[in-house]
């Protein structure tokens, strides 16, 4: 229903703020591992990699320790009303639980990209998905335990992909092995600055679905949270693709730049801006042509006020779809070569900057259309900074300037 679902996504944040630690630490490890094995420097390649991973446990342990005993503060903080309150609490105490072993999963999802095994990185990550939608079909379905259930099967499905992934890296044969490295704070603080751009994405978008609920809350109530809430995770997949293949490319671009190799740097940018750009036209299609599908998926027939909202909403919201792919291949480049200055700029504008001057502007000139528009309005703006300084680093690069940033 959509009570469930406006709780789920007052919640959602919550784990943005781990997902966004884990980012900057798998992103920033991820990078300077690639360009340490391009420079065959595996000593700091294994160094990056014990100290992230040290890091990343440490972290979002002690964030989930704090998330399950104070689950019920949280949740007020995050804007539950009395009606909601019951149902963020418990969801978040319990996946709390899943914290750790869902950002251990993608931070080793990560080294395995790194030493070119993109293939087992995604077979986990499958495993994962699929385990915790089994999970999910059987608590809510069949045990009928509604958000508690939900909240079971995100531990399940974590549990289920640390367990595939972590012996690699017990063993002393592996490129990259927990035996091999040693913390080192001065690897981790510049990890943690690589890095910083895309934890900023991943930041500015939780920081923005609190300003989202903010707002449809004050304009519409829970009815306006749920709309969002569906197309906002729409704009998930998408983004999940978008994020997906730049992901694969980053760790290309690394190696190569550390090698010096601008053939394969151009080939494999020139590659990733066409699939993006196509996959921006087909979800915008995507939405438009089936969208009494897309909305179906997420409530019955009944709750046909928030039907209306999110189907209107989506049709406008889709737009963003051709520019956001863009966004984040630029931001993704730049990390990828250890310049985290631009990359950061790239992510605040796209991801918080521009788009909460146009949220409330366009609320001001249009109402809840302009809510909607919002961040398209704010992909639009940044494409213009992400060409520009994109246009920059590659005439640079054609001249053969390597120059090093990490």
């Amino acid at each position: 229903g959509a009570d469930a679902l406006a709780s789920m996504n007052l919640i959602l944040p919550v784990f943005g703020l781990t997902v966004s630690f884990c980012i900057v630490l798998n992103v920033g490890a991820q990078c300077i591992v690639g360009l340490r094995l391009g420079e065959r420097d595996y000593a700091g390649a294994n160094g990056a990699f014990f100290s992230g991973f040290v890091l990343t446990l440490a972290a979002t342990l002690s964030w989930a320790v704090f998330s399950y005993f104070f689950s019920a503060e949280v949740s007020r903080f995050m804007g539950a009303d009395e009606k909601l309150l019951s149902d963020c609490s418990v969801y978040l105490k319990i996946s709390a639980i899943s914290m750790p072993m869902i950002s251990l999963v993608f931070y080793l999802s990560g080294a395995f990209r790194a030493q070119g095994r993109p293939m087992f990185s995604f077979f986990i990550m499958v495993l994962m998905v699929v385990v915790h939608l089994i999970s999910d079909l059987f608590f809510i379905v069949y045990l009928k335990m509604g958000l508690v259930g939900a909240a079971y099967a995100t531990i399940f499905g974590g549990a289920a992909g640390l367990l595939f992934s972590l012996p690699t890296f017990f063993k002393r044969a592996s490129t990259l092995s927990l035996f091999k490295g040693g913390f080192s704070l001065k690897t981790s603080l510049m990890m943690l600055y690589n890095g910083s751009s895309e934890g900023m994405s991943e930041l500015t978008v939780n920081l923005m679905i609190i300003i989202f609920n903010y707002v449809m809350m004050k304009s519409l109530g829970s009815a306006g949270v749920a709309a969002f809430t569906a197309v906002n995770y729409l704009s998930f997949v998408a983004a999940a693709f978008f994020i997906g293949l730049t992901d694969g490319m980053r760790s290309i671009i690394s190696y190569n730049y550390g090698m010096k190799n601008s053939e394969r740097v151009f080939g494999a940018l020139k590659l990733a801006a066409a699939v993006v750009g196509l996959l921006g036209i087909a979800f915008w299609a995507f939405i438009f042509l089936f969208n009494d599908f897309a909305i179906g998926l997420f409530f019955s027939d009944k709750e046909a006020e928030v039907i209306a909202l999110a189907k209107g909403g989506a049709k406008i919201f889709s737009f963003a779809f051709f520019m956001q792919g863009l966004n984040i291949l630029a931001s993704a480049y730049f990390t990828a070569i250890g310049n985290a200055k631009i990359s950061l700029v790239i992510a605040f504008l796209k991801g918080f900057a521009f788009t909460v001057i146009a949220v409330f502007a366009l609320q001001y000139l249009f109402g809840v259309d302009g809510i909607w528009a919002a961040v398209p309005a704010g992909e639009f703006m940044t494409l213009f900074v992400s060409f520009a300084l994109m246009f920059k680093a590659l005439s640079s690069l054609k001249k053969g300037d390597f120059k090093q940033y990490a």
